[in-house]
């Protein structure tokens, strides 16, 4: 029983250690296609990830909009092939201008 308990102990570590790694992958990949996004006008900052399923996660950026000229942020859903090892599609969401120093309100742009 000892054995058993810990096989199943070995394989959850080595799965949970994978799993964390492939996020951290994931993680780095959707950063990167942000900051290609923008193709070099403007560089977005204080990136917020966050997964929704397991192929569908969320980037929140904020950065000086080039043409707004104002600071904004954007939330991009990231949609993800069932092996994780490409992105599918993305679209717009959220997106939040700052007005007078204060985030104006959420404009959810999913619906």
């Amino acid at each position: 029983m000892k054995k058993l308990m810990l096989i199943c102990w070995l394989v959850f570590s080595c799965s949970e250690g994978s799993n964390k790694k492939d996020r951290e992958t994931i993680k780095a990949r959707v950063i990167a296609h942000e900051l290609s996004r923008w193709q070099g006008r403007t560089t977005p900052e204080n990136f917020i990830f966050s997964e929704l399923n397991d192929s569908t996660f969320t980037l929140s950026s904020e950065f000086v909009h080039p043409m707004l000229k104002k600071e904004v942020e954007f939330t991009h859903r990231y949609y993800f092939t069932a092996s994780l090892d490409s992105i599918k599609s993305s679209d717009l969401i959220k997106r939040r201008t700052k007005l007078n120093g204060n985030w104006s309100l959420d404009f959810d742009l999913s619906n």
